[in-house]
């Protein structure tokens, strides 16, 4: 149990060998080491199985189809919209945001509080990669504002780490502090999974709100998901990333 004592930047590192391009250099490097073959055989078959439409699909379905798709005017009501962090890459010249494909999360998260269906909207705060330590709640926020919604209704919480579990404590603390009983979970259908167990885990019962949906769920339908492509190998990275994560934290 030592190693989960690790600080996270080691965790982050120490998966890498069990992610697609990790795992494919391991087994390359054993071919190298051992000069066997069929290691060598091994990474390359295994590269282009993850590569392929139709394995990223497989691994993504469990994850994205374990918590229902709802529309904003279906969720039930809730005193707030917790939308965690995510979809922000950087700001252009202090003017506009640039965004990732994590950025239906934002979108969510507005798309509940103009529905009616919560009061406030909450950005978690971490900080960005390669942006200067920028604060990816506080852009968030700039850009709610831009967009019309009232300052009363954006909350932000303390900073965090910028993982998911002490995401989930810092809104149990701001929960606590500001005596609300229910919020809305809104983060990216594959990584709904993960974040609903972490929040639980922290005292919370959200609701989930899957939004981000990566998986086509056609399995083989059409003839270029049987096609080695990076696109393929991306998103098989991001399902294994959170199986990876749902073991960590069930040894945790």
């Amino acid at each position: 149990m030592t190693a989960l004592l690790l600080p996270l930047w080691a965790h982050k590192l120490g998966v890498l060998p069990l992610l697609p391009v990790g795992l494919v250099l391991v087994l390359l490097g054993l071919g190298l080491g051992t000069k066997r073959r069929g290691w060598f055989w091994a990474g390359f078959a295994l590269l282009a199985l993850l590569s392929l439409g139709v394995t990223a699909d497989a691994l993504l379905r469990p994850l994205e189809r374990a918590y229902p798709f709802m529309t904003a005017e279906e969720c039930p009501e809730a005193d707030a919209a917790v939308v965690l962090g995510g979809g922000v890459v950087g700001e252009v010249e202090g003017e506009r945001l640039e965004w990732n494909d994590a950025s239906d999360r934002f979108e969510g998260g507005l798309a509940l509080l103009r529905s009616g269906s919560v009061r406030y909207v909450v950005f978690t705060r971490g900080k960005i990669s390669g942006s200067a330590g920028a604060d990816d709640g506080e852009m968030r926020r700039s850009e709610a504002l831009r967009r019309g919604v009232a300052a009363e209704h954006i909350v932000l919480p303390g900073a965090s780490a910028g993982n998911t579990e002490d995401e989930a404590d810092s809104i149990n603390r701001l929960m606590e502090s500001r005596g609300w009983k229910r919020v809305v979970l809104v983060t990216s259908a594959f990584h709904m999974p993960r974040s609903m167990r972490l929040f639980r885990r922290a005292g919370i019962m959200p609701v989930p709100f899957p939004v981000d949906y990566r998986g086509r769920w056609r399995l083989g339908s059409d003839w270029m998901d049987w096609l080695p492509m990076a696109e393929g190998l991306k998103l098989s990275e991001i399902a294994l990333k959170e199986y990876v994560g749902l073991a960590y934290y069930s040894l945790k």
